[in-house]
C-alpha cells in the first residue's frame, strides 16, 4: 500500500480513491482487525485511514500538512496513541507496523495498527490446549508408571523381603522353631500360575503399551514370572525344612554354635561340671504288654514330649532318647547359672507333668565334673558327655524301683542346691 500511495501520488494522478479502495480492501481481508493507517509520502499530502470512518477527511489529513515535514512522524505516532486509548485493548492485543523503520523510529512513511485480540486469543486457547493434553499425558504416564511399579513392589520387592526376612530367620536360626512355615507364598504362586513364554523385542514393547492402556481400563494384566525368585524362595524353604529336621537330631543350641562359629564340628571333648539327668517310665515293659505298637508309640510320643518341654523350659540340653530313657545335661553346652537349682526345678516339674499323664517315672540327677563334647568317628559323631558322673546318675535312676522313690538326688547335687 506504501508503494502504491507513492506510485499514485508520483504520477500525479488527480484522487486517492485507488489507494482508499486498496486500504479498504484489505482492512476486509486482513485476518486481523485494521484499526489505523496512515501514509505519508514526501512531497504530497497524507493519506489517513481509521476505522469505521474509512480514509479521513481534511480534519484528520491537515495535521499532518506538507509545510511541516519535520513533525510528521512524531504527529502521526500521537495520532497511533489516540487511537490505541480509545480502542480500550490491551498492549498485547494491539501490533503496530512502520515503515521504513520497523521499530517506528525516525522519518517514517507509513504505520499500520492493527487489533490482534483475536489471533491473542486463538493462540491463548491453543497453548491452554497445549497444555491440557500435557497434563493429560503426564497424568496417563504418571498412573501407567505407578501402575507397573506397583506390579514391580508386588511381585518383585516383596518377594524379594520375604526372602530377606527367610535369611534373616535362617542366619539366627530362628527357622528351626517355627512350625507354619509354607514352601512358597501366594506371592510367588500366582507368579508361576501366571508364567509366559519369552517373546520378542517388538512384542515386549507391544506389551508394554497393552499393560499401561490395562492399567488406565482397570483390566489385570499377568506379568511374567520371576523365575529366579521363586527358585531361591524354594530353595530357602528346603534349606529351613532341612534345619527344622536337623535340629530335631541334633540340640538346637548346638546348632545355632556351630552355625555361628563357621566350624566343621570335629571329635572333641573338655571337662567341663554339669549335672546329669536320666528319666524312664516306671514298669515300662509291663504297661506295654498288652499294648498295640502304636499305642506304646503313643504313649513314649507324649511322656518324652512333656519330660523334653520341661528340660528345654529350664534351659537344659536333651542329648538322647534310649528306649523309654531319657538323658539331659544342664549347663553344657550353653551356660547356666546355679545349673544344680535349675536341674532339681526340671526334675520336679518333669515329675508334676507325669503324675498328670498318670504315668510313673525314675529319675536320677548328679551334679559332678565330666567330659563333654563330640564323640565318635571321623565321619559320624554326637554330642554326648562321658564320665562316671554320667553313670552315678544312671545308677540313682535305677535304685528308684529298690527304695520306691520316683527321684533320687546326688548329696553334690543338693550341697550346691543348699549352699545357694
Amino acid at each position: 500500500l506504501d508503494s502504491l500511495a507513492k506510485h499514485v501520488r508520483q504520477d500525479g494522478w488527480p484522487s486517492s480513491a485507488l489507494v482508499c479502495e486498496s486500504l479498504q480492501d484489505y482492512a476486509n481481508s486482513s485476518p486481523n482487525k485494521l484499526l489505523f493507517a496512515g501514509l505519508v509520502p514526501t512531497t504530497v499530502e497524507p493519506l489517513l485511514w481509521q476505522a469505521p470512518w474509512g480514509c479521513a477527511e481534511s480534519g484528520l489529513a491537515g495535521a499532518l500538512s506538507p509545510e511541516e515535514p519535520e513533525n510528521k512522524s512524531s504527529l502521526l505516532l500521537a495520532l497511533v496513541d489516540d487511537v490505541i486509548h480509545s480502542s480500550a485493548l490491551n498492549a498485547h492485543e494491539l501490533a503496530l507496523y512502520c515503515l521504513p523503520n520497523l521499530d517506528c523510529s525516525g522519518a517514517l512513511s507509513s504505520v499500520a495498527l492493527f487489533d490482534t485480540q483475536v489471533l491473542v486469543r486463538r493462540q491463548a486457547e491453543g497453548e491452554i490446549l497445549y497444555m491440557v493434553v500435557v497434563v493429560a499425558l503426564m497424568c496417563s504416564f504418571a498412573l501407567i508408571f505407578m501402575r507397573a511399579l506397583n506390579k514391580v513392589n508386588t511381585r518383585m520387592l516383596h518377594p524379594l523381603w520375604s526372602i530377606l526376612d527367610d535369611m534373616a530367620s535362617l542366619r539366627s536360626l530362628e527357622a528351626v522353631r517355627l512350625a507354619n512355615f509354607q514352601p512358597a507364598s501366594e506371592m510367588l504362586q500366582d507368579l508361576q500360575k501366571g508364567a509366559k513364554k519369552d517373546m520378542r523385542a517388538w512384542k515386549r514393547c507391544v506389551s508394554v503399551w497393552k499393560s499401561g492402556l490395562a492399567a488406565l481400563s482397570g483390566e489385570e494384566q499377568h506379568m511374567e514370572e520371576a523365575v529366579e525368585l521363586a527358585d531361591l524362595r524354594r530353595s530357602l524353604a528346603s534349606m529351613r525344612s532341612a534345619l527344622r529336621s536337623w535340629a530335631k537330631y541334633v540340640p538346637p543350641y548346638l546348632l545355632k554354635s556351630l552355625y555361628r562359629s563357621g566350624v566343621e564340628a570335629a571329635v572333641g571333648v573338655r571337662h567341663c561340671e554339669v549335672s546329669v539327668f536320666f528319666c524312664d517310665i516306671d514298669g515300662f515293659r509291663d504297661l506295654c504288654r498288652d499294648l498295640t505298637p502304636q499305642d506304646v508309640l503313643n504313649l513314649l510320643g507324649l511322656v518324652h514330649g512333656e519330660v523334653s518341654n520341661a528340660i528345654e523350659g529350664a534351659g537344659g540340653t536333651l542329648l538322647e532318647f534310649v528306649g523309654d530313657e531319657v538323658l539331659a545335661v544342664f549347663n553344657a553346652p550353653n551356660e547356666l547359672m546355679d545349673h544344680e537349682g535349675v536341674a532339681v526345678g526340671a526334675a520336679t516339674d518333669v515329675l508334676e507333668r507325669a503324675r498328670r499323664l498318670g504315668v510313673r517315672v525314675r529319675c536320677g540327677l548328679h551334679s559332678g565334673k565330666v567330659l563333654v563334647g563330640n564323640i565318635g568317628s571321623p565321619t559320624r559323631i554326637k554330642y554326648g558327655v562321658l564320665g562316671d558322673g554320667v553313670n552315678v546318675a544312671a545308677r540313682l535312676k535305677s535304685l528308684n524301683s529298690h527304695y520306691g522313690t520316683c527321684c533320687l538326688v546326688s548329696d553334690e547335687c543338693l550341697d550346691e542346691v543348699y549352699n545357694a
